[in-house]
């Protein structure tokens, strides 16, 4: 799959390399932008959409074969995999703009999908990062409830009490 997201990035990049540098005539403006026209905004719309509704769906089904995961672990990849559903979303807003007005709103348009694209990717490792932060200070906590000899009562329900030496 790897392979084939590089082969369709390398085309995209040609076509619009082919169709930027073939009028070369939009370097000369105030606020360059080169006009891609419906051609290379078809081709992002189609490709995007079928790399995200890959990236949907391949969890779905590895996660269905994994036996090693909790429900809650289950989940919580189903969800770090679907927010590439938002990624869709603002890319088919980048082309709209690429159909339609151009210019100045496609770049800001451009730099906005880029931006949550780079935040959707990193999501995982921020996610991942703060429940580790939860499960730290929940082992502290049962620590510290365990030498103090103090009867403790979690979020979850279960007690612990350690009588004092």
């Amino acid at each position: 799959i790897a392979i084939i997201f590089g082969v369709v990035w390398a085309i995209l990049f040609a076509q619009v390399w082919w169709t930027c540098e073939s009028d070369p005539s939009w370097k000369k403006q105030p606020r360059p932008q080169c006009p891609l026209g419906r051609n290379v905004a078809i081709a992002q719309i189609v490709t995007d959409v079928l790399g995200d509704t890959v990236l949907i769906l391949a969890p779905f089904f590895l996660l269905y074969k994994a036996t090693a995961l909790t429900t809650a672990q289950r989940v919580r990849v189903i969800c770090l995999f679907s927010t590439s559903a938002i990624t869709t979303a603002v890319s088919l807003v980048h082309s709209y703009y690429v159909f339609t007005e151009g210019q100045l709103k496609e770049a800001v348009a451009a730099m906005f999908e880029v931006s949550i694209s780079l935040i959707v990717a990193n999501l995982s490792v921020v996610v991942t990062f703060f429940l580790r932060m939860l499960a730290d200070e929940d082992t502290i906590t049962r620590q510290d409830a365990q030498s103090s000899g103090q009867s403790m009562r979690f979020f979850d329900g279960s007690e612990e009490a350690s009588a004092e030496v």
